[in-house]
């Protein structure tokens, strides 16, 4: 109320609409310089009907039909509200005037999102009352957010204007929405990779055991003192052994490739033998069993990477 006028809550009974009503209080047109105000986003409209009053309509609800909420709403919705609140208000300070009253009543929610409701300028308002207001109003929805702390500080130190407000308030939800996104970009790249590594996880352990080694046996080399490494593979287990002159590995080998897997020392040592081989017919079936075994190597040490990046 102002010494002008009351304003009331009331429904259309013709329309079904909620509307605001501002009430002359002396029976004398509320305020004539209105021009323009139709172009506001919750319009401003006079009526000098049975009684003169300034009206709004078209509103969903008001912020304080919300009230009291016990969680924080989160930044989403508070960067709508506060953008929606200081839109409108520099909208109204445009035409030269203050709001006077913003408050969780006045701010109300049309299918646009949240604006303010005005019904004309009150007596002795301030512009930058209205923006420390309606920043200890947002603040609070909000205060531990980058909308929140922003405006937190609109309430101490104002800016010059709501349209400087606004302009904050737009680069603040920029650079917070930038974030976010290369944040999103981030996750899912990562997600995306563990993904990938999964698979391959996956692939590597079917591939370990698809194939058994193939048979054969043979001697893979012979040191100046004519002593022989050789190598035997039934199919299911690989056994290395050294001997005089052995054609084959004794019962007293050591197993290279078993029900356990692969052993490395074992591996290594019969890769690293046939790789330093001379002059020696190479029989195709120690080849291949060579081959399958130095596979069998790299697939091993593949799996281990892959188990350590998680």
């Amino acid at each position: 109320m102002d010494p002008h006028g009351s304003t009331w809550e009331a429904w259309d009974t013709v329309s079904g609409e909620r509307v605001l009503l501002r009430v002359s209080g002396d029976g004398e047109p509320l305020h004539a310089d209105l021009a323009g105000l139709a172009a506001l986003p919750l319009p401003v409209r006079p009526s000098s009907a049975d009684w003169p009053h300034l009206r709004t309509s078209a509103i969903a609800c008001s912020l304080a039909d919300l009230l009291p909420i016990d969680l924080p709403p989160g930044p989403v919705w508070t960067a709508r509200l506060a953008l929606g609140v200081f839109a409108a208000l520099s909208a109204i300070h445009a035409t030269g005037h203050a709001h006077g009253w913003v408050s969780a009543e006045s701010v109300v929610s049309r299918v646009e999102g949240w604006t303010l409701a005005w019904l004309g300028p009150v007596e002795g308002a301030a512009m930058v009352d209205d923006v420390r207001a309606a920043s200890t109003l947002v603040a609070g929805f909000d205060p531990d957010g980058p909308i929140g702390e922003l405006v937190a500080g609109f309430a101490d130190d104002p800016p010059p204007s709501a349209a400087d407000a606004t302009r904050l308030l737009l680069h603040a939800c920029a650079t917070t929405l930038a974030a976010e996104h290369h944040a999103l970009v981030r996750r899912a790249r990562a997600l995306g990779a563990a993904s990938g590594r999964a698979r391959l996880r996956r692939l590597a352990g079917r591939l370990h055991g698809s194939t058994p080694p193939p048979r054969a046996r043979g001697r893979i080399a012979v040191d100046a003192d004519s002593i022989a490494l050789t190598v035997e593979s039934d199919g299911v287990e690989i056994r290395g052994a050294h001997g005089l002159g052995a054609a084959t590995p004794p019962a007293a080998g050591f197993v290279v490739w078993g029900r356990s897997g692969l052993d490395p020392v074992s591996a290594r040592l019969l890769l690293r033998a046939w790789a330093r081989r001379e002059g020696a017919d190479e029989d195709p079936d120690v080849a291949a069993l060579m081959r399958w075994l130095a596979a069998a190597s790299r697939l091993r040490v593949d799996l281990l990477l892959l188990a350590a990046r998680g």
